[in-house]
């Protein structure tokens, strides 16, 4: 199931975080879902930033806070944060 979700910036799509560690985009205009990234626990939050450029930033129980591109992504995340502990919110 979904746990968190976010609209993006310029409104197009629907960011999601699930238990499965997913982190989705739906494309509002093409009625479409793609996986935009991957965590190795539950999402617990995920917001839009357009900084350094248009990403969705995900926190998991993995203990990590990580960076993804909606444009163009190999999947690959741009940055990852260590946290101490699991992160339940942003």
């Amino acid at each position: 199931p979904a746990l968190c979700s976010a609209w993006t910036n310029d409104g197009s799509g629907i960011l999601s975080g699930g238990a499965d560690g997913r982190v989705m985009l739906w494309d509002i205009y093409r009625g479409t879902w793609a996986q935009v990234g991957q965590h190795d626990g539950p999402v617990s939050a995920v917001v839009a930033s357009d900084l350094p450029s248009p990403c969705a930033v995900s926190a998991s129980w993995d203990r990590t806070v990580r960076f993804w591109p909606l444009s163009g992504g190999s999947g690959q995340a741009l940055g990852v944060l260590q946290m101490p502990e699991r992160v339940y919110a942003m």
